[in-house]
């Protein structure tokens, strides 16, 4: 079998911030194609592998390789929540809003945002698969935290 072209690569990296400091050096190999998911508790460092992998912080030591052309950015993205207000315009939401039944009619909901009736078979199937189709009616506000990750 043919080894995929490696996209990115880490090799022993530590970060230079004492605070932001790993238990230890990172190595990471991602194939063409790949595609990641960083689970753990809250405080594990799954933001901070992703801010790594894009670039965002000084190395003490250790290296990162990028084998692809344009931007990082472009190419290696990771999903939080504060996402969720790009993904319709909610810039008037906040967290607790969900519990203010008036306040959520402009909400969009999951469907209306997937524009789910012209989606192809085949993502329809991975939808199933991730159990989103669940979410589908539900109002973005409404979504659980897990509900919203899957989402994302």
């Amino acid at each position: 079998m043919e080894k995929q072209q490696i996209t990115a690569e880490l090799n022993q990296v530590m970060l230079r911030q004492p605070e932001l400091q790993l238990k230890q050096p990172l190595n990471w190999t991602i194939r063409q194609g790949e595609h990641w998911a960083v689970a753990g508790t809250n405080g594990a460092g799954k933001t901070r592998i992703a801010e790594i992998l894009q670039g965002r912080y000084l190395l003490e030591s250790g290296s990162c390789h990028y084998y692809f052309d344009g931007l990082v950015s472009e190419q290696i993205q990771s999903i939080s929540f504060k996402d969720i207000y790009s993904l319709a315009d909610c810039r008037n939401s906040y967290y607790q809003q969900r519990w203010h039944a008036t306040e959520t009619d402009d909400s969009p909901t999951v469907a209306s945002l997937l524009d789910y009736a012209f989606l192809d078979d085949e993502l329809k199937e991975q939808f199933g698969q991730l159990q989103i189709e669940e979410s589908l009616a539900k109002k973005l506000i409404f979504l659980s935290s897990g509900e919203l990750r899957k989402f994302l």
